[in-house]
């Protein structure tokens, strides 16, 4: 599981770099645990989680002062309930 607090430095920018923020933290969860684990940390301090894509919108959707997590390492579908 990786997770990078952020400094000055670690600012997002999106493709073109005509947005510009930096957040809280920036999560890059690997499986459902650590999304739990992060969600759960964010709401224990009342602080929200901003999902991001791959960073080619220049939509200010994405800009939040609080925790940015990116699925980049979140890999397809790994099992399914078929009763369910």
């Amino acid at each position: 599981m990786k997770i990078l607090r952020t400094h000055s430095t670690d600012e997002f920018s999106n493709w073109s770099g005509s947005l510009r923020f930096t957040p809280y933290a920036r999560l890059w969860p690997s499986n459902e645990a650590a999304i739990g684990a992060f969600v759960h940390d964010a709401i224990s301090h009342s602080r929200v989680v901003r999902a991001m894509g791959s960073g080619h919108s220049s939509s200010p959707l994405v800009q939040t002062p609080d925790m940015l997590l990116s699925l980049r390492d979140l890999h397809g579908l790994i099992a399914y309930d078929t009763q369910h």
